[in-house]
């Protein structure tokens, strides 16, 4: 028996969000759909967390297990084409990242020791179509001082219930703790910057091989 750990990147726009469900296309109904072919034999992929639809991903972590042969880093290379969906395209709309075998018992939900989100904002008079998938666009000026004094009260320890879904599942406990939660902004509105304005949980830089710009001071960084 293998357990393979793997680190996934994906764009949710097509998506109706990570879990499965029947009739509807998502991120883990594509993933346990390509490695089951790869593998020859039904893969269940678990994640770390779950995704809204839309929603997108730098580096969405998930382990399976199975009696397959095929070494890990050929899973990924056949996999990666797979999802591609075209000879003539080198990705499609999930990629995986990394990959590697783990000890048997390792979790990618359980096991895992923090989760860290990136909330991009662009303030501008006009919307741009080219980022509408990937910023929620505002047209108003925001109180980046504000919003840094209102952060500091979210950071820490909390109850969430009030959060949860009426009807939804109940939790064992919905007391959370929020390590940090930072306010960033880079550019005026309607600067020829990457408009990058955003709420992140920390103030570790984050890959986006997309974004034009190279600035040591914006919160998603190019390689």
């Amino acid at each position: 028996m293998k357990n393979i750990f793997m680190t996934i990147a994906y764009d949710g726009t097509d998506f109706h969000g990570w879990q499965r469900q029947p009739g509807e296309r998502t991120v883990q109904g594509e993933l346990e759909r390509v490695l089951s072919e790869v593998c020859g034999e039904p893969i269940t992929i678990d994640g770390t967390s779950r995704t809204d639809a839309g929603v997108h991903a730098y580096g969405q972590c998930a382990t399976f297990q199975g009696e397959f042969a095929i070494p890990a880093d050929r899973i990924k290379i056949a996999a990666n084409n797979y999802l591609a969906g075209s000879k003539n395209r080198e990705t499609g709309d999930i990629r995986i990242t990394d990959i590697k075998e783990v000890p048997i018992g390792f979790h990618a939900r359980f096991d895992a020791k923090g989760k860290e989100y990136l909330y991009r904002i662009s303030v501008s008079p006009e919307p741009d179509v080219f980022r509408k998938n990937y910023t929620y666009q505002i047209k108003t000026p925001l109180d980046a001082d504000a919003m840094r004094a209102a952060a500091e009260y979210i950071a820490g320890k909390h109850d969430f219930k009030c959060f949860q879904a009426s009807g939804g599942e109940e939790k064992e406990t919905t007391v959370r703790t929020i390590y940090a939660l930072t306010i960033m902004s880079e550019g005026k509105p309607g600067e020829n910057t990457c408009e990058n304005d955003g709420v992140t949980s920390s103030g570790k830089s984050v890959q986006n091989p997309r974004c034009p710009v190279q600035n040591p001071r914006c919160p998603v960084q190019t390689p």
